[in-house]
C-alpha cells in the first residue's frame, strides 16, 4: 500500500489567543461532512495533535472560553505523513451563544456517502473508483469546496494535471481562502515555471501552519531569482520534519548556497540530499557535484555548536 494511503498520518497544530499560546482550548477534529472524530485540548504550549488519520481533508474546529472560535480546513497527507497548521483566536468583546454543531451543515445524504465511498476507495488504492465516487458527491453538493479539493487530488494522481487544476479552482471559487486548493495549484505553477502566478496566488491566502505554502513560496521566490526570500521561506518549511526530509528542499538550498560563495554549505546540503534520495532521478549528478568538491578539498559545513 502507499504511505499516502496508509492511515497513520499525524496532524500536529498550535493555537494562539491574546498574542500568546492558547492553554486549554478545546480542539475538534471534523470530516468535511461534519462528523466529529476526535477531540483534544492544548497544553500549556498550546500544542495539539492528532494521530492515526487518513490521507483526507479534514475541519479543525477550536473554542476557548472569551475567544471567538476559529476553523480550517486542513489536507492532511499531501505532503508526508506528518501536517501541521495554526490557529488564532480573538477576543469576544460580547457574550455569544454557543457555536452550533457542523452537522447542522451536513451534506445531501446522496453527497456523503459517495464521499465517504470516494474516500474508502482512494484508502484501498482504487484511484478511478474513488475519482467516480468524488464526482457523484460535487454532482449531489455543488457547494461542497472540499469534494472538489479530494477530486482534484485524484485527478493529480492519475496525471490529470489540467483536469486537478480545473477542481482545485472550482475550490477557490466557493471558498478564496481555502488554503490547501491555492497550495496545490502554486504547486502546478512551480511546475510549469510560472513562479509570478505562483506568487501571486500564495499571497492572497494565509500560510500560517502550512510548511507546504512555505516550500512552495520558496520555490517561487527561486524562481523569480528572490534568492535572500527564497532561502527564508525554505528554512521555515525545514523546520517542519516532514518539510526537512523533503529532497527537493535541501537541492535548492545547496543552490542557493552556491549562488553566495558558501561551498562548504552547499557541499552538506547535497550530501543530505543523497542520504534522503540515494536513488533520486539527480543522485547520479549530486554524486559527481560531491566528488568534485572533494577532489578541490571543499570542507564538510562546520557543525552547529551544542545547544
Amino acid at each position: 500500500m502507499n504511505p499516502d494511503q496508509q492511515e497513520d498520518h499525524v496532524l500536529d497544530g498550535r493555537v494562539w489567543a491574546g498574542g500568546g499560546p492558547a492553554v486549554g482550548a478545546q480542539v475538534h477534529l471534523l470530516s468535511v461532512t461534519g462528523d466529529q472524530i476526535a477531540s483534544t485540548t492544548t497544553d500549556s504550549e498550546g500544542h495539539f495533535s492528532f494521530h492515526g488519520l487518513a490521507h483526507a481533508t479534514f475541519e479543525v474546529s477550536v473554542s476557548l472560553r472569551g475567544y471567538r472560535g476559529a476553523q480550517k480546513s486542513v489536507n492532511v497527507g499531501s505532503y508526508g505523513l506528518e501536517s501541521m497548521v495554526s490557529l488564532s483566536l480573538h477576543r469576544a468583546y460580547r457574550v455569544r451563544a454557543p457555536a452550533r454543531s457542523l452537522g447542522r451543515y451536513s451534506l445531501a445524504a446522496k453527497a456523503k456517502r459517495a464521499y465517504q465511498a470516494g474516500r474508502r476507495h482512494l484508502g484501498q488504492g482504487h484511484p478511478k473508483a474513488a475519482l467516480r465516487d468524488f464526482q457523484q458527491a460535487v454532482a449531489a453538493a455543488p457547494a461542497f469546496a472540499a469534494g472538489y479539493i479530494d477530486l482534484g487530488n485524484v485527478y493529480f494522481l492519475l496525471h490529470h494535471a489540467g483536469r486537478a487544476r480545473t477542481q482545485w479552482r472550482k475550490a477557490l471559487q466557493l471558498n478564496p481562502k481555502l488554503a490547501p486548493a491555492a497550495i496545490s495549484l502554486a504547486r502546478l505553477d512551480n511546475d510549469h515555471r510560472h513562479w509570478r502566478r505562483a506568487l501571486r496566488r500564495l499571497h492572497s491566502i494565509s500560510g500560517a501552519g502550512y510548511w507546504q505554502y512555505d516550500w512552495e513560496l520558496g520555490r517561487a521566490e527561486y524562481g523569480g531569482h528572490q534568492w535572500s526570500r527564497a532561502e527564508s521561506s525554505i528554512r521555515i518549511a525545514e523546520h517542519s520534519p516532514v518539510g526537512a526530509a523533503l529532497p527537493q528542499l535541501h537541492l535548492l538550498l545547496a543552490n542557493l548556497a552556491i549562488k553566495r560563495h558558501d561551498f562548504p554549505a552547499a557541499r552538506g546540503e547535497f550530501e543530505t540530499y543523497l542520504r534522503l534520495a540515494p536513488q533520486g532521478s539527480f543522485a547520479p549528478r549530486v554524486r559527481a557535484i560531491v566528488r568534485d568538491m572533494i577532489a578541490h578539498h571543499i570542507p564538510e559545513p562546520a557543525a552547529p555548536p551544542p545547544g
